[in-house]
Protein backbone atom coordinates (compact mmCIF):
# COMPACT_ATOMS: atom_id res chain seq x y z
CA UNK A 1 0.00 0.00 0.00
CA UNK A 2 1.76 3.52 -0.68
CA UNK A 3 1.32 6.30 1.63
CA UNK A 4 -1.85 8.25 -0.09
CA UNK A 5 -3.69 4.88 0.55
CA UNK A 6 -2.48 4.58 4.11
CA UNK A 7 -3.25 7.97 4.68
CA UNK A 8 -6.79 7.95 3.22
CA UNK A 9 -7.38 4.64 5.15
CA UNK A 10 -6.41 6.97 8.22
CA UNK A 11 -8.58 9.28 7.53
CA UNK A 12 -11.57 6.68 7.16
CA UNK A 13 -11.07 5.50 10.19
CA UNK A 14 -11.13 8.49 12.12
CA UNK A 15 -14.15 9.74 10.17
CA UNK A 16 -15.21 6.49 11.97
CA UNK A 17 -14.54 7.00 15.47
CA UNK A 18 -15.77 10.69 15.20
CA UNK A 19 -19.49 9.49 14.21
CA UNK A 20 -19.01 6.99 16.46
CA UNK A 21 -18.36 9.89 19.00
CA UNK A 22 -21.56 11.60 17.86
CA UNK A 23 -23.91 8.92 17.71
CA UNK A 24 -22.69 8.49 21.50
CA UNK A 25 -23.04 12.47 22.54
CA UNK A 26 -26.81 12.07 21.33
CA UNK A 27 -27.77 9.28 23.32
CA UNK A 28 -25.59 10.90 26.64
CA UNK A 29 -27.66 14.05 25.58
CA UNK A 30 -31.07 12.17 25.36
CA UNK A 31 -29.76 10.60 29.12
CA UNK A 32 -28.56 13.96 30.17
CA UNK A 33 -32.39 14.90 30.08
CA UNK A 34 -34.23 11.98 30.85
CA UNK A 35 -32.38 12.05 34.32
CA UNK A 36 -33.29 15.68 35.22
CA UNK A 37 -36.83 14.75 34.18
CA UNK A 38 -36.35 12.12 36.48
CA UNK A 39 -35.72 14.41 39.04
CA UNK A 40 -39.00 16.78 38.63
CA UNK A 41 -40.87 13.28 40.04
CA UNK A 42 -42.13 11.85 42.70
CA UNK A 43 -39.58 9.70 44.13
CA UNK A 44 -42.09 6.86 43.43
CA UNK A 45 -42.42 7.42 39.99
CA UNK A 46 -38.61 7.59 39.57
CA UNK A 47 -37.19 4.93 37.63
CA UNK A 48 -35.11 2.14 38.82
CA UNK A 49 -30.61 3.80 39.44
CA UNK A 50 -29.50 0.59 37.81
CA UNK A 51 -31.39 1.47 35.00
CA UNK A 52 -29.95 4.89 34.49
CA UNK A 53 -26.08 2.80 35.29
CA UNK A 54 -27.44 0.49 32.44
CA UNK A 55 -28.81 3.35 30.03
CA UNK A 56 -25.06 4.74 30.31
CA UNK A 57 -23.67 1.99 28.43
CA UNK A 58 -20.21 2.29 30.21
CA UNK A 59 -18.82 -0.75 28.80
CA UNK A 60 -19.62 0.52 25.21
CA UNK A 61 -18.17 3.83 26.34
CA UNK A 62 -14.92 2.03 27.62
CA UNK A 63 -14.32 -0.01 24.48
CA UNK A 64 -14.60 2.67 22.46
CA UNK A 65 -12.11 4.86 23.89
CA UNK A 66 -10.03 1.99 24.16
CA UNK A 67 -9.70 1.29 20.58
CA UNK A 68 -9.68 5.26 19.71
CA UNK A 69 -6.40 5.28 22.23
CA UNK A 70 -4.63 2.01 20.56
CA UNK A 71 -5.53 3.76 17.15
CA UNK A 72 -3.90 6.95 17.95
CA UNK A 73 -1.00 4.89 19.58
CA UNK A 74 -0.30 3.93 15.48
CA UNK A 75 -0.60 6.48 13.72
CA UNK A 76 -0.53 9.74 15.44
CA UNK A 77 1.57 9.21 18.96
CA UNK A 78 2.12 12.41 20.05
CA UNK A 79 -1.90 13.00 20.28
CA UNK A 80 -2.07 9.27 21.87
CA UNK A 81 -0.10 10.98 25.09
CA UNK A 82 -2.20 13.62 25.37
CA UNK A 83 -5.27 10.82 25.27
CA UNK A 84 -6.81 10.74 28.97
CA UNK A 85 -8.43 7.01 29.06
CA UNK A 86 -11.43 7.50 31.50
CA UNK A 87 -11.33 5.23 34.41
CA UNK A 88 -14.45 3.57 35.49
CA UNK A 89 -14.44 5.62 38.94
CA UNK A 90 -13.85 9.04 36.53
CA UNK A 91 -17.93 8.40 35.06
CA UNK A 92 -19.97 10.07 37.24
CA UNK A 93 -22.89 10.91 35.04
CA UNK A 94 -24.14 11.47 31.39
CA UNK A 95 -22.24 15.55 31.68
CA UNK A 96 -18.98 14.16 32.80
CA UNK A 97 -18.91 11.77 29.73
CA UNK A 98 -20.06 14.30 27.72
CA UNK A 99 -17.35 16.61 28.07
CA UNK A 100 -15.06 13.71 27.62
CA UNK A 101 -16.54 13.10 24.75
CA UNK A 102 -16.36 16.54 23.30
CA UNK A 103 -12.64 17.04 24.27
CA UNK A 104 -11.63 13.70 22.75
CA UNK A 105 -13.71 14.85 19.35
CA UNK A 106 -11.38 17.71 19.32
CA UNK A 107 -8.60 15.95 19.07
CA UNK A 108 -9.56 13.55 16.42
CA UNK A 109 -10.25 16.60 14.13
CA UNK A 110 -7.29 17.80 14.42
CA UNK A 111 -5.65 14.28 13.69
CA UNK A 112 -7.99 14.22 10.53
CA UNK A 113 -7.38 17.41 9.59
CA UNK A 114 -3.05 16.58 9.45
CA UNK A 115 -4.10 13.27 7.96
CA UNK A 116 -6.17 15.44 4.83
CA UNK A 117 -3.07 17.99 4.35
CA UNK A 118 -0.89 15.76 3.85
CA UNK A 119 -3.06 14.22 1.35
CA UNK A 120 -3.55 16.95 -0.40
CA UNK A 121 0.32 18.02 0.01
CA UNK A 122 0.91 14.59 -1.63
CA UNK A 123 -1.49 14.89 -4.29
CA UNK A 124 -0.47 18.53 -5.29
CA UNK A 125 2.34 18.86 -8.29
CA UNK A 126 5.85 18.41 -7.30
CA UNK A 127 6.41 22.39 -7.32
CA UNK A 128 3.35 22.74 -4.92
CA UNK A 129 4.05 20.67 -1.92
CA UNK A 130 5.32 22.50 0.98
CA UNK A 131 6.38 20.90 4.05
CA UNK A 132 3.10 20.96 6.81
CA UNK A 133 3.05 22.70 9.81
CA UNK A 134 1.57 20.54 11.99
CA UNK A 135 1.80 22.60 14.62
CA UNK A 136 -0.31 25.35 12.90
CA UNK A 137 -3.10 23.36 10.98
CA UNK A 138 -5.59 23.31 14.15
CA UNK A 139 -8.84 23.73 12.36
CA UNK A 140 -7.81 25.51 9.65
CA UNK A 141 -6.18 25.23 5.55
CA UNK A 142 -9.22 22.12 5.70
CA UNK A 143 -9.06 20.81 1.76
CA UNK A 144 -12.27 20.08 0.02
CA UNK A 145 -13.28 16.67 0.58
CA UNK A 146 -13.49 14.83 -2.81
CA UNK A 147 -17.47 13.72 -2.59
CA UNK A 148 -17.85 18.09 -3.04
CA UNK A 149 -15.33 18.33 -5.87
CA UNK A 150 -17.74 15.84 -7.26
CA UNK A 151 -21.14 17.35 -6.95
CA UNK A 152 -20.49 20.94 -5.18
CA UNK A 153 -24.52 21.15 -4.61
CA UNK A 154 -24.94 17.78 -2.97
CA UNK A 155 -25.39 19.70 -0.07
CA UNK A 156 -27.28 22.48 -1.06
CA UNK A 157 -29.90 20.67 -3.12
CA UNK A 158 -32.41 24.27 -2.48
CA UNK A 159 -29.59 26.03 -4.21
CA UNK A 160 -28.97 23.77 -6.87
CA UNK A 161 -33.26 23.52 -7.86
CA UNK A 162 -33.37 27.19 -8.44
CA UNK A 163 -30.07 27.98 -10.61
CA UNK A 164 -31.48 25.01 -12.44
CA UNK A 165 -34.13 26.32 -13.97
CA UNK A 166 -34.12 26.32 -17.73
CA UNK A 167 -35.62 29.60 -18.69
CA UNK A 168 -33.51 31.35 -16.65
CA UNK A 169 -30.30 29.42 -18.27
CA UNK A 170 -31.49 30.05 -21.19
CA UNK A 171 -32.22 33.95 -20.63
CA UNK A 172 -28.55 34.34 -18.91
CA UNK A 173 -29.39 36.90 -16.37
CA UNK A 174 -26.00 37.58 -15.63
CA UNK A 175 -24.22 37.42 -19.01
CA UNK A 176 -22.12 40.72 -19.51
CA UNK A 177 -22.28 41.84 -15.88
CA UNK A 178 -20.22 42.69 -13.47
CA UNK A 179 -20.61 41.24 -10.12
CA UNK A 180 -18.55 42.25 -7.18
CA UNK A 181 -19.43 40.01 -3.88
CA UNK A 182 -18.16 39.91 0.14
CA UNK A 183 -19.43 36.99 1.32
CA UNK A 184 -17.88 34.25 3.79
CA UNK A 185 -15.30 32.12 2.23
CA UNK A 186 -17.07 29.17 3.60
CA UNK A 187 -17.74 26.01 1.48
CA UNK A 188 -21.42 27.42 0.59
CA UNK A 189 -19.90 30.08 -1.95
CA UNK A 190 -18.49 27.37 -4.36
CA UNK A 191 -22.12 26.36 -5.39
CA UNK A 192 -23.44 29.76 -4.90
CA UNK A 193 -20.64 30.69 -7.20
CA UNK A 194 -21.54 28.05 -9.91
CA UNK A 195 -25.12 28.52 -9.78
CA UNK A 196 -24.31 32.14 -10.92
CA UNK A 197 -22.34 30.78 -13.62
CA UNK A 198 -25.32 28.36 -14.37
CA UNK A 199 -26.78 31.70 -15.36
CA UNK A 200 -24.62 33.21 -17.52
CA UNK A 201 -22.04 34.89 -15.20
CA UNK A 202 -18.59 34.95 -16.75
CA UNK A 203 -16.05 34.04 -13.81
CA UNK A 204 -13.57 36.96 -15.26
CA UNK A 205 -16.61 39.28 -14.75
CA UNK A 206 -16.81 38.82 -11.02
CA UNK A 207 -14.78 39.79 -8.11
CA UNK A 208 -14.32 38.14 -4.38
CA UNK A 209 -13.25 39.73 -1.66
CA UNK A 210 -12.91 37.97 1.89
CA UNK A 211 -12.69 38.89 5.07
CA UNK A 212 -9.83 38.27 7.58
CA UNK A 213 -11.93 35.71 9.67
CA UNK A 214 -9.74 32.50 9.84
CA UNK A 215 -12.27 30.27 7.75
CA UNK A 216 -11.56 26.73 7.69
CA UNK A 217 -11.32 25.86 4.20
CA UNK A 218 -10.23 29.66 3.12
CA UNK A 219 -7.03 28.17 0.86
CA UNK A 220 -9.07 25.82 -0.68
CA UNK A 221 -12.25 27.85 -1.60
CA UNK A 222 -10.17 30.74 -2.45
CA UNK A 223 -7.68 28.47 -4.76
CA UNK A 224 -10.76 26.44 -6.40
CA UNK A 225 -12.38 30.29 -6.78
CA UNK A 226 -8.94 31.36 -8.98
CA UNK A 227 -8.93 27.97 -10.94
CA UNK A 228 -12.30 28.81 -12.89
CA UNK A 229 -11.27 32.32 -13.18
CA UNK A 230 -12.49 34.41 -10.76
CA UNK A 231 -10.45 37.26 -9.23
CA UNK A 232 -9.79 37.12 -5.59
CA UNK A 233 -8.99 40.28 -3.43
CA UNK A 234 -9.16 40.84 0.60
CA UNK A 235 -11.49 43.42 1.40
CA UNK A 236 -8.60 46.02 1.86
CA UNK A 237 -8.37 46.21 -1.98
CA UNK A 238 -12.18 47.68 -3.01
CA UNK A 239 -11.50 50.86 -2.89
CA UNK A 240 -8.05 49.98 -5.54
CA UNK A 241 -10.94 48.00 -7.69
CA UNK A 242 -13.69 50.29 -7.59
CA UNK A 243 -10.88 53.09 -8.74
CA UNK A 244 -10.07 50.47 -11.68
CA UNK A 245 -13.92 49.78 -12.11
CA UNK A 246 -14.32 53.38 -12.70
CA UNK A 247 -11.28 54.37 -15.07
CA UNK A 248 -11.34 51.68 -17.37
CA UNK A 249 -12.67 52.57 -20.69
CA UNK A 250 -13.24 48.64 -21.77
CA UNK A 251 -15.32 48.67 -18.12
CA UNK A 252 -17.57 51.49 -18.74
CA UNK A 253 -20.36 49.46 -20.50
CA UNK A 254 -20.63 46.98 -18.18
CA UNK A 255 -23.67 47.31 -15.38
CA UNK A 256 -22.86 46.21 -11.55
CA UNK A 257 -24.26 44.12 -9.17
CA UNK A 258 -23.26 43.99 -5.63
CA UNK A 259 -23.36 41.26 -3.21
CA UNK A 260 -22.51 41.96 0.45
CA UNK A 261 -21.93 40.80 4.03
CA UNK A 262 -21.25 43.55 6.23
CA UNK A 263 -21.62 46.94 4.30
CA UNK A 264 -18.16 47.78 2.96
CA UNK A 265 -19.16 48.02 -1.09
CA UNK A 266 -21.96 50.14 -0.98
CA UNK A 267 -20.86 52.42 1.19
CA UNK A 268 -17.43 52.86 -0.42
CA UNK A 269 -19.63 53.93 -3.63
CA UNK A 270 -21.39 56.57 -1.82
CA UNK A 271 -18.59 57.83 -0.20
CA UNK A 272 -15.31 57.59 -2.90
CA UNK A 273 -16.52 56.07 -5.72
CA UNK A 274 -19.83 58.06 -6.55
CA UNK A 275 -19.27 57.69 -10.73
CA UNK A 276 -20.08 54.46 -10.72
CA UNK A 277 -23.74 54.78 -8.82
CA UNK A 278 -25.26 54.99 -12.38
CA UNK A 279 -24.36 51.47 -13.14
CA UNK A 280 -25.53 49.84 -10.41
CA UNK A 281 -28.22 48.00 -10.83
CA UNK A 282 -28.57 47.24 -7.28
CA UNK A 283 -27.30 45.29 -4.31
CA UNK A 284 -28.00 42.78 -1.75
CA UNK A 285 -27.06 42.67 1.60
CA UNK A 286 -27.48 40.27 3.93
CA UNK A 287 -26.05 41.55 7.45
CA UNK A 288 -28.02 44.47 9.89
CA UNK A 289 -24.56 45.29 10.75
CA UNK A 290 -23.90 45.86 6.73
CA UNK A 291 -27.65 47.75 6.95
CA UNK A 292 -26.63 49.94 9.47
CA UNK A 293 -23.22 50.89 8.16
CA UNK A 294 -24.73 52.10 4.40
CA UNK A 295 -28.04 53.92 7.10
CA UNK A 296 -24.89 55.86 8.70
CA UNK A 297 -23.04 56.82 5.52
CA UNK A 298 -26.56 58.25 4.07
CA UNK A 299 -26.99 60.62 7.20
CA UNK A 300 -23.73 62.34 7.11
CA UNK A 301 -23.62 62.08 2.82
CA UNK A 302 -25.86 64.14 1.00
CA UNK A 303 -26.17 61.50 -1.34
CA UNK A 304 -28.97 59.27 -1.43
CA UNK A 305 -28.54 55.82 -3.16
CA UNK A 306 -29.31 55.73 -6.51
CA UNK A 307 -30.28 52.00 -6.76
CA UNK A 308 -32.00 49.17 -4.76
CA UNK A 309 -30.43 47.29 -1.48
CA UNK A 310 -32.00 44.09 -1.12
CA UNK A 311 -31.88 43.53 2.92
CA UNK A 312 -31.70 39.85 3.80
CA UNK A 313 -31.53 40.78 7.62
CA UNK A 314 -35.30 41.78 7.72
CA UNK A 315 -36.46 38.63 5.45
CA UNK A 316 -39.05 36.79 7.81
CA UNK A 317 -37.69 33.51 6.55
CA UNK A 318 -34.26 34.68 8.09
CA UNK A 319 -35.25 35.85 11.12
CA UNK A 320 -37.39 32.98 11.87
CA UNK A 321 -35.22 30.22 10.44
CA UNK A 322 -31.93 31.13 11.19
CA UNK A 323 -31.02 32.42 14.44
CA UNK A 324 -31.33 29.33 16.23
CA UNK A 325 -28.82 27.21 14.12
CA UNK A 326 -26.56 30.80 14.59
CA UNK A 327 -27.30 30.03 18.48
CA UNK A 328 -26.12 26.51 18.70
CA UNK A 329 -22.97 27.54 16.53
CA UNK A 330 -21.87 29.91 19.33
CA UNK A 331 -22.20 27.76 21.92
CA UNK A 332 -20.77 24.39 19.98
CA UNK A 333 -17.61 26.30 19.00
CA UNK A 334 -16.78 27.94 21.73
CA UNK A 335 -17.38 24.48 23.67
CA UNK A 336 -14.69 23.09 20.71
CA UNK A 337 -12.35 26.31 21.50
CA UNK A 338 -11.90 25.59 25.05
CA UNK A 339 -12.02 21.95 24.93
CA UNK A 340 -14.81 21.78 27.03
CA UNK A 341 -18.48 22.27 28.05
CA UNK A 342 -20.48 25.06 29.25
CA UNK A 343 -22.35 22.92 31.91
CA UNK A 344 -22.28 25.11 34.97
CA UNK A 345 -20.49 27.79 33.56
CA UNK A 346 -21.58 31.99 34.49
CA UNK A 347 -22.17 33.53 31.21
CA UNK A 348 -23.29 36.83 30.64
CA UNK A 349 -24.93 38.16 27.33
CA UNK A 350 -24.48 41.40 26.23
CA UNK A 351 -27.40 41.78 23.34
CA UNK A 352 -30.82 40.32 23.42
CA UNK A 353 -31.99 40.21 20.19
CA UNK A 354 -33.14 37.61 17.98
CA UNK A 355 -29.24 35.96 18.17
CA UNK A 356 -29.12 36.54 21.27
CA UNK A 357 -32.15 35.09 22.78
CA UNK A 358 -31.02 31.58 20.60
CA UNK A 359 -27.78 31.82 22.21
CA UNK A 360 -29.52 31.98 25.67
CA UNK A 361 -31.94 28.86 24.26
CA UNK A 362 -28.28 26.59 23.10
CA UNK A 363 -26.56 27.74 26.61
CA UNK A 364 -29.92 26.51 28.34
CA UNK A 365 -30.29 23.08 26.95
CA UNK A 366 -26.12 23.03 27.76
CA UNK A 367 -26.80 23.97 31.78
CA UNK A 368 -25.09 26.54 31.61
CA UNK A 369 -26.01 29.18 34.21
CA UNK A 370 -26.98 32.73 32.66
CA UNK A 371 -26.08 34.89 35.49
CA UNK A 372 -27.47 38.16 33.65
CA UNK A 373 -28.68 39.95 30.27
CA UNK A 374 -28.13 43.67 29.41
CA UNK A 375 -29.80 45.12 26.54
CA UNK A 376 -30.32 49.11 25.42
CA UNK A 377 -33.57 48.21 24.48
CA UNK A 378 -35.92 47.70 27.37
CA UNK A 379 -38.76 45.69 25.54
CA UNK A 380 -35.94 42.69 25.22
CA UNK A 381 -35.08 42.83 28.35
CA UNK A 382 -38.87 42.02 29.08
CA UNK A 383 -38.27 39.42 26.61
CA UNK A 384 -35.77 38.01 28.81
CA UNK A 385 -37.47 38.14 32.08
CA UNK A 386 -40.10 36.31 30.59
CA UNK A 387 -37.53 33.67 29.52
CA UNK A 388 -36.59 33.46 33.57
CA UNK A 389 -32.88 35.48 33.13
CA UNK A 390 -32.16 38.01 35.13
CA UNK A 391 -31.76 41.57 33.75
CA UNK A 392 -29.22 44.66 34.65
CA UNK A 393 -28.83 47.98 33.97
CA UNK A 394 -25.55 48.26 32.28
CA UNK A 395 -22.98 46.22 30.55
CA UNK A 396 -20.61 46.37 32.74
CA UNK A 397 -22.47 45.20 36.07
CA UNK A 398 -23.81 42.37 33.69
CA UNK A 399 -19.90 40.87 33.40
CA UNK A 400 -18.89 41.37 36.92
CA UNK A 401 -19.21 38.02 37.84
CA UNK A 402 -19.12 36.02 34.80
CA UNK A 403 -16.78 33.42 33.19
CA UNK A 404 -17.75 34.12 29.70
CA UNK A 405 -18.95 37.30 28.42
CA UNK A 406 -20.58 37.20 25.14
CA UNK A 407 -21.65 40.34 22.62
CA UNK A 408 -24.31 39.48 20.86
CA UNK A 409 -26.00 43.39 20.30
CA UNK A 410 -24.44 44.06 16.72
CA UNK A 411 -22.36 47.00 17.98
CA UNK A 412 -19.84 47.70 20.37
CA UNK A 413 -20.81 45.99 23.76
CA UNK A 414 -17.65 44.77 25.56
CA UNK A 415 -16.05 48.53 25.74
CA UNK A 416 -13.58 50.27 28.65
CA UNK A 417 -15.93 49.92 31.60
CA UNK A 418 -17.18 46.22 30.92
CA UNK A 419 -13.17 45.22 30.45
CA UNK A 420 -12.80 47.17 33.55
CA UNK A 421 -15.03 44.94 35.46
CA UNK A 422 -14.08 41.47 34.18
CA UNK A 423 -12.64 39.06 36.56
CA UNK A 424 -8.99 37.23 36.24
CA UNK A 425 -9.61 34.26 33.85
CA UNK A 426 -12.60 36.07 32.22
CA UNK A 427 -13.54 34.52 28.57
CA UNK A 428 -14.69 37.44 25.81
CA UNK A 429 -16.60 36.33 23.00
CA UNK A 430 -18.38 38.05 19.38
CA UNK A 431 -21.41 36.46 18.34
CA UNK A 432 -21.60 39.65 15.95
CA UNK A 433 -20.99 39.48 12.09
CA UNK A 434 -18.07 41.63 12.38
CA UNK A 435 -15.08 42.52 14.47
CA UNK A 436 -17.82 45.04 16.28
CA UNK A 437 -18.78 43.35 19.85
CA UNK A 438 -15.16 44.38 21.66
CA UNK A 439 -12.81 46.93 21.81
CA UNK A 440 -9.73 44.86 21.05
CA UNK A 441 -7.84 48.33 21.05
CA UNK A 442 -8.54 49.16 24.42
CA UNK A 443 -7.42 45.85 25.59
CA UNK A 444 -3.85 46.38 23.73
CA UNK A 445 -3.59 49.19 25.65
CA UNK A 446 -4.39 48.14 29.11
CA UNK A 447 -2.34 44.88 28.84
CA UNK A 448 0.96 44.87 30.81
CA UNK A 449 1.88 41.70 27.86
CA UNK A 450 -0.28 39.60 25.71
CA UNK A 451 0.45 36.01 24.60
CA UNK A 452 -1.25 33.78 22.06
CA UNK A 453 -4.04 31.35 23.69
CA UNK A 454 -3.69 27.98 22.49
CA UNK A 455 -5.60 24.76 23.94
CA UNK A 456 -4.56 21.67 22.56
CA UNK A 457 -1.93 22.76 20.47
CA UNK A 458 -4.52 25.11 18.76
CA UNK A 459 -4.57 29.01 18.29
CA UNK A 460 -7.89 29.84 19.83
CA UNK A 461 -7.44 33.47 20.35
CA UNK A 462 -5.06 36.17 22.60
CA UNK A 463 -4.76 35.98 26.51
CA UNK A 464 -4.18 39.78 27.31
CA UNK A 465 -2.71 40.39 31.02
CA UNK A 466 -3.95 43.34 32.78
CA UNK A 467 -2.71 45.25 35.57
CA UNK A 468 -3.05 45.59 38.49
CA UNK A 469 -3.12 41.92 39.30
CA UNK A 470 -2.25 40.59 36.20
CA UNK A 471 -6.06 39.52 35.78
CA UNK A 472 -5.63 37.26 32.51
CA UNK A 473 -8.47 37.82 29.64
CA UNK A 474 -9.03 35.08 27.27
CA UNK A 475 -9.74 36.55 23.47
CA UNK A 476 -11.41 33.56 22.16
CA UNK A 477 -10.85 34.28 18.16
CA UNK A 478 -9.06 37.19 18.91
CA UNK A 479 -12.49 39.02 18.70
CA UNK A 480 -13.42 37.93 15.34
CA UNK A 481 -17.00 36.30 15.01
CA UNK A 482 -16.58 33.00 17.13
CA UNK A 483 -18.84 31.15 14.65
CA UNK A 484 -16.31 31.75 11.60
CA UNK A 485 -12.93 30.51 13.51
CA UNK A 486 -11.68 27.36 11.49
CA UNK A 487 -15.53 25.85 11.66
CA UNK A 488 -18.34 26.68 9.66
CA UNK A 489 -21.19 28.66 10.83
CA UNK A 490 -24.60 26.88 10.34
CA UNK A 491 -25.54 23.44 9.30
CA UNK A 492 -25.72 22.59 5.31
CA UNK A 493 -29.41 23.15 5.31
CA UNK A 494 -29.25 26.26 7.15
CA UNK A 495 -26.98 27.70 4.68
CA UNK A 496 -28.54 26.42 1.81
CA UNK A 497 -31.65 28.34 2.49
CA UNK A 498 -29.54 31.36 3.08
CA UNK A 499 -27.40 31.31 0.21
CA UNK A 500 -30.76 30.72 -1.90
CA UNK A 501 -32.10 33.85 -0.78
CA UNK A 502 -29.23 35.65 -1.75
CA UNK A 503 -29.22 34.38 -4.86
CA UNK A 504 -33.08 34.65 -6.01
CA UNK A 505 -32.69 38.27 -4.68
CA UNK A 506 -29.38 39.23 -7.15
CA UNK A 507 -31.75 37.14 -9.92
CA UNK A 508 -34.54 38.87 -9.42
CA UNK A 509 -32.01 42.06 -10.00
CA UNK A 510 -31.86 41.32 -13.06
CA UNK A 511 -35.73 40.88 -14.15
CA UNK A 512 -38.49 43.14 -15.47
CA UNK A 513 -39.30 42.95 -11.47
CA UNK A 514 -38.95 46.82 -10.27
CA UNK A 515 -37.62 47.33 -6.79
CA UNK A 516 -37.59 51.42 -6.01
CA UNK A 517 -34.02 52.92 -5.12
CA UNK A 518 -32.92 52.41 -1.12
CA UNK A 519 -32.94 50.34 1.31
CA UNK A 520 -35.80 48.02 0.94
CA UNK A 521 -36.29 46.02 3.82
CA UNK A 522 -39.43 43.65 2.23
CA UNK A 523 -38.37 42.70 -0.97
CA UNK A 524 -36.88 39.47 0.13
CA UNK A 525 -40.33 38.48 1.59
CA UNK A 526 -41.76 39.15 -1.67
CA UNK A 527 -39.17 37.68 -3.89
CA UNK A 528 -39.84 34.08 -1.36
CA UNK A 529 -43.25 34.09 -1.64
CA UNK A 530 -42.97 34.91 -5.70
CA UNK A 531 -40.82 31.84 -5.52
CA UNK A 532 -42.33 29.39 -2.71
CA UNK A 533 -39.15 28.98 -1.27
CA UNK A 534 -39.83 27.77 2.05
CA UNK A 535 -42.52 25.31 0.06
CA UNK A 536 -39.48 23.98 -1.92
CA UNK A 537 -37.35 23.89 1.11
CA UNK A 538 -39.78 21.73 2.70
CA UNK A 539 -39.85 18.93 -0.39
CA UNK A 540 -36.05 19.32 -0.90
CA UNK A 541 -35.70 18.34 2.23
CA UNK A 542 -38.33 16.07 3.37
CA UNK A 543 -36.23 12.63 3.41
CA UNK A 544 -34.17 14.47 5.87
Amino acid sequence: MNKTSDLNAIAKQLRVFMADIDAFMKRLQLLRDEIEDQKSLPKSKQKDPAYLDNAMALVEFRDFDLRCHQFLENSFPEIADEWHLTRVDEVVGPKVVLDRFLTKKVKLIHALNRVNVEIHDLNASPDKVKKTDHAHSGFFDEPLYPEFIEDVFHKTPLLNYYSNDQALKNRKPFAGRKVLLVLHFLRDLIPFMEGLIRLGLEPSNAVLFYKIYRYPQKKAVSDWLRAKGFTVEPTENIDNVLEELASDPALGSLQILLVEDGGFIVPAILEKHKRLASRVVGAVEQTTRGIWNIQEILKKNVNTLSYPVLSIPMSQLKREFEPQYVGRAVVRNIQALVGGTLTGSSVTLLGFGTIGQAIADSLKSEQAKIVAVYDKDSTKLLKAQQMGLAWVDSAAEAARDAKFVIGCSGNRSIDSTVIAELRHDAYLVSASSERYEIDVEELEKRASSHQEFRIQNRAVGTDYFLDPGKRCIHLLADGYPINFWGMNSMPDEASDLVMTLIFLAVVDLTTDVVFPPGIQEQAINEIAERHKVARKFLEVYKQN
